[in-house]
C-alpha cells in the first residue's frame, strides 16, 4: 500500500487546475497538514497570474510521489484524473512520396475514454516529420473534437511522433506514432 500524507491542494476555483500543494514536514520524517490559518497566510504565494479570491483549497490524502499535474479538482472539491487528448487515424503508415496523407481525429477524453463534449478551445499540434494542414498546428476543438491532416514528406522514416498539447494545461498531452514508407 502506498504511503500517503495529508496535504492542502491549492487550485483555481473556476477550472479545478491545481496550482500547488502545501504541507508540513515533521522531524520523524513524516508530514502533517499545516493549520488552516497558516495556509491562508501563504495563499498569495500561489496567486501568480490569478486573483487570490479565485483560489480555493482542499485537504487531501496524497500518495507520496504522486504527480499533481495529472490531477484536477472537480466541482465537489474532489481530486480526479485530468482529462487528456487522444489522437487517432485509420492508418499509421503513409507512402513517403510527399503526397500521401492521413486525417487525424483529436478528442478531449476523460479517464474512461469518453469524449468531454463541454471542452471548446485551441490546442497545439506538432510533428517530428511531415506537413500539418493547420497553420502553426493550431486546431480548435469544438465540443471536445477536431481534426487535421498530416501529409508525408519524400523520405522513409519510422517513429514519427505527432503530439497535441493544450496550452491552458486543462488537458494532458496526447501522442500518436506514424511511419513514412
Amino acid at each position: 500500500m502506498a504511503e500517503t500524507s495529508s496535504t492542502y491542494v491549492v487550485y483555481r476555483r473556476s477550472t479545478g487546475e491545481i496550482l500547488g500543494t502545501y504541507g508540513t514536514v515533521v522531524p520523524e520524517g513524516g508530514s502533517q497538514p499545516p493549520r488552516e490559518q497558516e495556509l491562508k497566510s501563504v495563499l498569495p504565494a500561489f496567486a501568480h497570474d490569478v486573483a487570490v479570491k479565485e483560489l480555493a483549497y482542499v485537504l487531501a490524502e496524497l500518495p507520496h510521489g504522486v504527480r499533481t499535474s495529472a490531477l484536477r479538482v472537480d466541482a465537489r472539491g474532489k481530486l480526479i484524473p485530468k482529462h487528456h487528448l487522444r489522437l487517432a487515424s485509420d492508418r499509421a503508415e503513409l507512402d513517403g512520396d510527399g503526397k500521401d496523407s492521413i486525417d487525424i481525429a483529436i478528442e478531449a477524453v476523460d479517464d474512461k475514454g469518453k469524449r468531454v463534449s463541454d471542452f471548446d478551445g485551441e490546442i497545439q499540434v506538432t510533428t517530428t516529420r511531415g506537413r500539418l494542414s493547420e497553420r502553426g498546428g493550431r486546431v480548435h476543438l469544438k465540443k471536445g473534437a477536431g481534426q487535421l491532416r498530416l501529409t508525408a514528406t519524400v523520405e522513409t522514416a519510422v517513429g514519427i511522433r505527432v503530439t497535441a498539447v493544450d496550452p491552458t494545461a486543462q488537458l494532458l498531452r496526447g501522442t500518436m506514432t506514424v511511419s513514412f514508407l
